[in-house]
């Protein structure tokens, strides 16, 4: 009960014990101290279809989970979620971006000269690319505060 606010940014989605971290947040947060999470989540179009696995697998996050599951976590962990919003609009166009850059003739003559994991994560750009444009991946905030004490 050390901080007033716990800012996380594309963070949660690369640890594999993510109740365990919101719970340890929670532990870190004053009473009345708030969470500001940002996250790549799966969209109500993940259902099956591998695009979020393929977008995990790409940027080495051991799993991505949806909105529903990360205000549980939280809940568990003692926060109460206050607001949930789909910012997915709003980081859509740097995705478009990265994609043209990538297809640069200069970045393609590259790519054989590159480990498979850097490999990996540059292809990586189509896939979360897609994801976004099919539903199967959103980019989510969600705010959640620490009760206060009595």
């Amino acid at each position: 009960e050390s901080v007033d606010v716990v800012w996380m940014v594309e963070s949660l989605e690369h640890l594999s014990d993510k109740p365990r971290c919101l719970l340890r947040v929670s532990q870190a947060l004053r009473p009345g101290g708030v969470l500001a999470l940002c996250a790549w989540m799966t969209g109500a179009g993940s259902s099956g279809d591998g695009r979020a696995a393929e977008v995990a697998e790409a940027f080495l996050c051991p799993s991505l989970a949806s909105p529903t599951a990360h205000a549980s976590w939280a809940e568990a962990g003692g926060l109460r979620v206050e607001k949930f919003r789909d910012l997915t609009t709003f980081v859509r166009p740097t995705w478009r971006h990265v994609q043209r850059f990538v297809r640069r003739p200069w970045v393609r003559a590259c790519l054989p000269f590159l480990d498979p994991d850097t490999r990996r994560f540059l292809r990586g750009f189509d896939a979360i690319a897609r994801a976004y444009d099919e539903g199967a991946l959103l980019y989510g905030l969600l705010v959640a505060r620490k009760g206060s004490s009595a």
